[in-house]
Order: structure tokens, then C-alpha cells, then sequence
């Protein structure tokens, strides 16, 4: 950071000294911790003109489900600070990335066994 940001914004070092990680920790972002962005001052709305989805790369996706686990995903969301959106698409890359965990494993395991059969 130099130092006519620091001037300009000296929240921001704060917030960098906060998200700095501990000793044998992974680096924790600012914004994901939520030392930066979360400060009303810089907020400003954009327009809804999917921009912002075209600049990130996202598309949307639509699925149905049940009544009870639709009440369940918007009650845990609510619980963990997320909106429904954010908390579904973050279900959906964890759960992606445990799938691909276990299948790399998988063929890791057949590689394996297939080695000493020969």
C-alpha cells in the first residue's frame, strides 16, 4: 500500500494489518475476511445491466427445489451472514470441490492397482 492511499483512506491499513495471517496460517484477504469492503462510505450501487456478471465470469444457473430445504438454505444463509445467492453458489463450489477431491483419489487408487497387476 503507498503511502497516498494510506492518506487518502487510513482505514485501509488498518484493515490490512488485520487481515494479516498468524504464524503457520494461510494468508487470509481482506475482502474475504471482511476488513475491507464492508464500509457504507465507499459503497455504491451499479446497474443492473449484468456487467457486473459478464466482468466476473458468472452466468446464472436455475434449479428447483423442495419447499423445506429451500426454508433451510435461507435460514442457514441468514445464520452465517451470507445472502441466498452467495450461500448456494458457495455450497455448490465446496460440494464440487470434495467431488473432485474423491474422484482424483479414486483414479489415483485404480492407477495404482492397475500398476501392480501387470
Amino acid at each position: 500500500m503507498n503511502q497516498s492511499t494510506k492518506e487518502q483512506h487510513p482505514e485501509l491499513d488498518t484493515a490490512t494489518a488485520a487481515a494479516q495471517p498468524t504464524e503457520g496460517a494461510e494468508p487470509v484477504c481482506p475482502w474475504e475476511s471482511g476488513a475491507l469492503g464492508r464500509d457504507a462510505r465507499f459503497a455504491r450501487a451499479v446497474p443492473d445491466d449484468d456487467s457486473v456478471d459478464k466482468a466476473l465470469g458468472l452466468v446464472k444457473v436455475g434449479t428447483r427445489v423442495n419447499l423445506r430445504l429451500e426454508r433451510k438454505l435461507k435460514r442457514t444463509a441468514q445464520e452465517v451472514g451470507l445472502s441466498f445467492p452467495a450461500y448456494v453458489r458457495q455450497a455448490l463450489v465446496e460440494k464440487m470441490r470434495r467431488d473432485r477431491a474423491r474422484l482424483g483419489k479414486q483414479k489415483a487408487t485404480q492407477k495404482g492397482r492397475r500398476r501392480k497387476s501387470t
